[in-house]
């Protein structure tokens, strides 16, 4: 049962504290959805206190940028795959809700998220709903609000390439203070203006390349040159194969061809008459 209080608390009774069970306060403050997170009852507890804070709303973006920014890159199949994971503040003391429409889902679009072209195979995690996710040209956009504060999101792609090297390039569309960059495997390398390489880093026995950058402004692009990539080599062992296997087939029949007609000589030479194929 809920019983409301005269200070606006609210206190849930009979609830289960068994272990296993876990909880979440939601509270709707003029069409904003504020999230106790997770609640448990532990070790034999029987009473949990929350605050849910709620925020009035503003349709600026003006507070809003990207304090910390992690980039993740390595090979697979051929591919980029590439790993995001960025950390918004919104320094204001309002719940940031969009201005514009999100395409035609009824939202509106909060974060926006410009991917390199040709980017596909797009996967979101921590911090991005996938029922708040709608697909736009050049990228996505998210209609979740931001409270004040920092929130976490992360979300990867691939990037079809063809060559020993590639150009990155895409739009961020908000400032960002630090962007970091691991690239994985020590034959990779990245070249960039704005880019210094930190160093090697072994992380769980996997080997990185580590490079830094000082920001960006937002509407600014992010450039930079990745090479000693591995594609073209993978697909020239490919195609070497398939050329060695067609070679051994028509090796192999040549030689066939050879031993049938040695096999007609020497009969011939016995004085016997060779049999027409």
């Amino acid at each position: 049962s809920l019983i409301a209080g005269v200070d606006g608390a609210f206190t849930f009774i009979g609830l289960s504290n068994v272990t296993g069970y876990s909880y979440e306060a939601v509270v709707t403050f003029k069409e904003v959805e504020y999230s106790s997170g997770i609640v448990k009852f532990e070790n034999g507890e029987t009473i949990k206190s929350v605050t849910v804070n709620v925020y009035e709303t503003t349709t600026s973006d003006a507070a809003i940028s990207i304090s910390l920014a992690h980039t993740v890159i390595r090979e697979e199949n051929n591919n980029l795959s590439v790993k995001e994971i960025l950390v918004f503040n919104n320094t204001g003391d309002r719940a940031y809700i969009g201005s514009s429409p999100a395409g035609s889902s009824g939202h509106y679009t909060v974060l926006k998220f410009t991917l390199p072209a040709g980017a596909t195979d797009l996967t979101t995690s921590s911090g991005l709903v996938q029922s708040y996710i709608v697909p736009v040209t050049g990228g996505f956009v998210d209609t979740l609000p931001v409270a004040p504060g920092e929130t976490q999101v992360a979300y990867t792609y691939t990037i079809p390439v063809t060559g020993n090297s590639y150009q990155y390039s895409r739009l961020t569309d908000y400032a960002i203070g630090s962007l970091d960059i691991l690239v994985q495997g020590d034959a990779i390398s990245l070249t960039g203006n704005k880019f210094t390489a930190a160093g090697p880093l072994d992380m769980g026995g996997t080997a990185y390349n580590y490079y830094q950058s000082a920001g960006f402004t937002a509407g600014e692009n992010i450039t930079f040159n990745l090479s000693g990539l591995s594609v073209t080599t993978a697909t020239n062992k490919s195609f070497t194969w398939i050329v060695i296997m067609i070679s051994m087939i028509v090796v192999g029949g040549l030689l066939a061809i050879l031993i049938i007609q040695s096999r007609k000589k020497s009969h011939t030479k016995n004085g016997e008459t060779p049999l027409d194929d």
